[in-house]
């Protein structure tokens, strides 16, 4: 007797464990042929993964927060860097453009024979020094007054751009407690709800990439503006300089009794 209630004991174990894994098919079989479960059903799972699905939206946006700023930080360290380097450059070819002039003058000087041609060259020298200063200040006020226009509309433009992602995630998370709200009161079926989710995070994001969007553009126009107001305003030291050189060889050339 013993020895059958041992072999009976795996055998019931079997049976329960074949009983307990029909147990989903036997469920899933009553839903389907009942209608009314079936909504209880589906409505209790969209309920109960509401607030599931509204933590990986919010990982999500916490992660485009990031990226964001990351690719912001990255935007305006470019921008400084390519300054910086572009002004060394600038800096060292002026220095060989002063170099070079001094050698110049030497020549000038040399040819001078008269006190009047050697008063010449030195006041051809200082009048040309000085314009090309005034030129090359009037210039670095420009650069500056651009760049800082950039980084000015850059830092805009990340605002907004902040701004936008600030108010998606408030709209999510509105959407989401409405939700939660008409699951509660079970007023609504299942697929109601969430499409209307659906319908309100859809709005949300197409509110975010058209405030985004315009806040791009709005940078892109910005830069450009300054950009032709720096041209501009580095054409006009150009002829500004380029009038006083003429003016300033004339007179060099008269004291040499050349003709213009």
């Amino acid at each position: 007797m013993q020895t059958t209630t041992k072999r009976l004991i795996p055998a019931t174990v079997a049976v329960v464990l074949t009983a307990a894994s029909l147990m989903p098919g036997i469920a899933n079989a009553e839903a389907s042929s009942n209608p009314s479960l079936v909504s209880t059903i589906q409505h209790s799972e969209f309920c109960t993964n509401v607030q599931t699905r509204a933590t990986t939206q919010t990982n999500k946006l916490t992660s485009l927060q990031s990226t964001l700023s990351a690719a912001q930080a990255k935007h305006v360290s470019t921008l400084q860097g390519d300054w910086s380097t572009n002004g060394t450059k600038l800096s060292g070819l002026q220095s060989q453009w002063q170099t070079n002039r001094n050698t110049e003058y030497s020549k000038l000087a040399s040819l001078a024979k008269t006190s009047a041609e050697q008063t010449a060259v030195t006041t051809f020298e200082t009048t040309l020094n000085n314009a090309i200063s005034t030129r090359e200040s009037a210039n670095a006020a420009a650069r500056t007054a651009y760049q800082n226009g950039v980084l000015a509309a850059a830092n805009t433009e990340s605002s907004a751009v902040n701004a936008a992602v600030t108010t998606l995630q408030g709209s999510v998370n509105t959407a989401v407690s409405t939700a939660e709200a008409a699951c509660q009161a079970g007023s609504a079926s299942a697929s109601s709800i969430e499409s209307t989710l659906q319908g309100s995070v859809n709005t949300a994001k197409q509110t975010y990439q058209t405030a985004v969007q315009s806040a791009r553009t709005a940078y892109k126009s910005t830069v450009t503006s300054l950009r032709n107001t720096e041209t501009t305003a580095i054409n006009q030291n150009d002829a500004t300089f380029q009038s006083a050189l003429t003016a300033a060889t004339n007179a060099l050339k008269s004291a040499f009794g050349v003709s213009s």
